[in-house]
């Protein structure tokens, strides 16, 4: 498997007609959410455990909410760790369809986290179930992402095509990691084969432009790639991680009794993270520790209303006791 080095971006400003399609899709099917996307109080609390203390059930970003990069953020072991002393339903809800369940449960437990294997949903986790159950379960299709994807994560491996030939006339693309730094040359050709033929569905596990790296840097993922390819083909995408609703249901499973109202959706990103916490009816909570690192209150206000997006609360990050 060929990886070649990531650019890394400084300036999130960039990425904003990309991100902008997100909410333009979702509230194209619902129009009251533009109404309800711009209601959050955005109050700002210095308390994290205040705040998710008053719901029942709290769900998690990874990246930038509990770690930056390979690290803990400060303090954020010890506010979940209270939560959950607190009898609270702490998921977390990961955009990562390149990695297992099982090795996110190993490598947070590194870094001291103690999350039941049932309380860690990415968005890989979707894959089979909406394939199963659409009009693409007997299609061809072409895995971008790891080895980890395709054990974990893709349908029907006798679907796989390795080869350009295997998506002569029809088939799919499913990204789960970023085509750039992903695939041999066969992959690759096969990919733009099916780009160049009518208009193919792309499944789009990781929505996420970028992963903060920390300090203001941000390496580009899965929803880049895609973004550059709206750029030049006519592609329909469905996406399955947030902001799209798959894996939030996901994440409520077992947990039907718990009325909307009672979620708390924690992010780091205004485009995935609160848009798509916000399409639920969740409570939502934007952190300051991952994407918006460094802005101060009235850059945060600033973006939000360039975004049209609005939390319900806003906080430096989770380790604010």
């Amino acid at each position: 498997m060929i990886e070649k080095k990531k650019p890394v971006i400084h300036d999130l400003d960039q990425l904003q007609p990309d991100y902008a399609r997100y909410r333009q899709w979702m509230c194209e099917t619902r129009p009251d959410l533009a109404d309800r996307l711009v209601q959050g109080k955005m109050a700002w609390q210095e308390s994290f455990l205040q705040v998710a203390s008053q719901y029942e059930v709290i769900l998690l970003d990874a990246f930038g909410v509990i770690v930056v990069g390979k690290e803990a953020i400060a303090g954020a072991v010890e506010s979940v760790a209270a939560l959950q002393g607190m009898a609270k339903k702490v998921r977390l809800v990961s955009n990562n369809a390149s990695q297992s369940p099982v090795q996110l449960q190993e490598s947070y437990g590194r870094l001291g986290f103690r999350f039941a294997l049932e309380d860690i949903i990415t968005s890989g986790m979707t894959i089979q179930g909406y394939v199963a159950g659409s009009s693409l379960r007997d299609e061809p299709y072409v895995l971008i992402g790891t080895e980890e994807s395709r054990l974990w994560y893709a349908p029907d491996s006798g679907r796989l095509a390795l080869q350009p030939e295997g998506v002569e006339d029809r088939g799919y693309l499913l990204v789960c990691s970023n085509r750039d730094y992903y695939g041999d040359g066969a992959m690759q050709e096969a990919v733009e084969r099916l780009l160049g033929q009518g208009e193919p569905v792309v499944l789009l596990a990781n929505p996420d432009l970028v992963a903060p790296e920390g300090e203001g840097r941000f390496n580009p993922v899965a929803g880049y790639t895609v973004a550059r390819w709206l750029d030049r083909y006519p592609v329909k995408v469905v996406g399955l991680g947030k902001p799209f609703s798959p894996i939030f249901q996901l994440a409520l499973q077992g947990l039907s009794e718990v009325e909307p109202g009672k979620v708390l959706m924690v992010g780091d990103t205004l485009d995935t993270d609160i848009l798509g916490g916000i399409n639920m009816g969740f409570a939502t909570c934007l952190t300051g520790s991952g994407s918006y690192w460094g802005l101060d209150s009235k850059a945060v206000e600033n973006l939000c209303w360039k975004k049209g997006i609005y939390p319900d609360y806003c906080v430096k990050s989770i380790g604010s006791l």
